[in-house]
């Protein structure tokens, strides 16, 4: 359904869902006369801070909402389903329903640079970020990931990048962005969707109206709609056109147009994912007119999301990373991927009766000692002594301190548990943060 959403003072709008996004959108449209807020979920004393707030806007319950015959426009949260009484509705008698980044979309200015995906886009869209601020091209970042689209473009800006979810794109008709990615796709919010299919349509969303269209060759393919002005792909084999891989004896590097542009083993994030995420990143540049070459140092310079496959230090000739995200063993198997050996590997939790085995066949070749800890150290022991000694800690702290001692220039201490963290620690930020203060007390030594 192809929506007209005018945002003037005849149309009564509802932001429906007071959360980040629709206070985002309470914010930016809170001098537009005939707008209703609605959130049956939030307590008295908070609503009656927000009135305060927002005293032009009318505060009604999702019962008062449904009584209305004047609401021309819902503005839903990313998190409401269309199943919510107010939003089938709206669809039953095609009101539009649309969400904040249809808003942002008929705003802003400077080219979008949209990406989607089931997994990974967090971490390109921050690396994307990175690099282009590094080149001075300052770049918004928003959508999916930190802040809402409608508080960020107050910001000073030339190129907005945006992480979007299904959910965001499934309401929204405006986007035009100069070049749209969808990473990969995997089967995820069934719960949301009636099958894979829809799930998949509804990525596909971001390709509408996109001028560059990049193509990731290693994932599955995705309708491109027939009228795509360009096509820019990437992936692990060599392109003699696009992004991709080539050798250079036994080193790898990454490439344009079969042109070698840094080796992967240089590449601050471990794992092939973040080779092709990288390309990913390159790809993203091109299509907005950045010479690769000229991205390399931004490129390398990026240190990764807190938690997931983050370089800490380098510390005489040898790496301490930090993926204490990896709370399952296929996650680690991601980590320990591509290029990296000479592994130091910390792990151990509780590996909540999942099944560990596959780690050997990833490690095989690559781990040069296994430290672990927590109550499935011993089950991890048993599987990895296989490979490699194994020696059994007490505390990340001792960790630590056992790697440094047993590791040589060019090793890899990699923290990548595959178990959860619950059994010592918080979380597995907590976990994360000791490694890293365990780290950094290296340093001083």
């Amino acid at each position: 359904m192809q929506v007209d959403t005018l945002h003037t003072a005849q149309v009564t709008s509802v932001v429906l869902g007071l959360g980040a996004t629709g206070l985002s959108c309470l914010e930016y449209l809170q001098n537009k006369q005939n707008l209703i807020a609605c959130d049956d979920h939030i307590s008295e004393s908070r609503q009656s801070e927000l009135k305060e707030s927002y005293s032009q806007v009318e505060f009604l319950s999702s019962s008062e909402c449904m009584q209305r015959t004047d609401i021309q426009e819902v503005i839903a949260s990313p998190g409401i389903s269309d199943e919510h009484p107010l939003v089938a509705k709206a669809l039953s008698t095609n009101v539009p329903v649309i969400c904040d980044i249809e808003i942002f979309a008929k705003t802003e200015l400077a080219p979008i640079i949209a990406v989607t995906g089931t997994n990974g886009k967090s971490t390109v869209v921050s690396w994307l970020q990175y690099v282009l601020n590094s080149i001075g091209r300052p770049c918004l970042l928003a959508g999916n990931i930190g802040i809402p689209a409608l508080t960020a473009i107050r910001d000073e800006h030339e190129i907005s990048v945006l992480e979007l979810s299904s959910f965001q794109l499934e309401r929204t008709y405006s986007l035009a962005p100069k070049a749209a990615l969808i990473l990969n796709l995997s089967s995820d919010h069934l719960d949301r969707y009636v099958d894979e299919a829809a799930y998949q349509a509804a990525k596909e969303r971001i390709y509408h109206n996109a001028q560059i269209i990049i193509v990731n060759r290693d994932a599955q393919n995705f309708a491109i709609p027939l009228d795509a002005s360009k096509i820019l792909s990437f992936g692990l084999n060599e392109s003699k056109n696009d992004f991709g891989i080539i050798y250079q004896g036994t080193e790898r590097f990454l490439s344009f147009k079969g042109k070698s542009l840094v080796p992967t083993s240089e590449l601050p994030l471990i794992g092939e994912h973040n080779v092709s995420n990288a390309l990913a990143v390159l790809a993203c540049i091109s299509a907005v007119g950045v010479n690769p070459d000229d991205a390399i140092s931004g490129l390398l310079g990026f240190k990764g999301l807190p938690h997931r496959t983050e370089l800490v230090a380098e510390i005489n000739g040898v790496r301490y990373i930090n993926d204490s995200k990896a709370t399952n063993a296929g996650a680690t198997i991601a980590a320990v991927s591509g290029d990296i050996q000479n592994i130091i590997l910390i792990a151990g939790g509780d590996a909540k009766k999942a099944e560990l085995r596959p780690l050997v066949t990833a490690l095989h070749g690559k781990l040069k000692h296994s430290i672990l800890i927590g109550q499935d150290a011993h089950q991890l022991e048993s599987l990895l002594i296989k490979l490699a000694p194994c020696t059994n800690v007490e505390s990340i702290e001792s960790a630590v301190k056992t790697a440094s001692k047993l590791a040589k220039f060019g090793d890899t201490v990699l923290l990548s548990p595959a178990c959860s963290s619950l059994d010592m620690f918080k979380s597995y930020i907590h976990r994360g943060e000791k490694f890293i203060s365990a780290v950094e007390g290296l340093s001083y030594e």
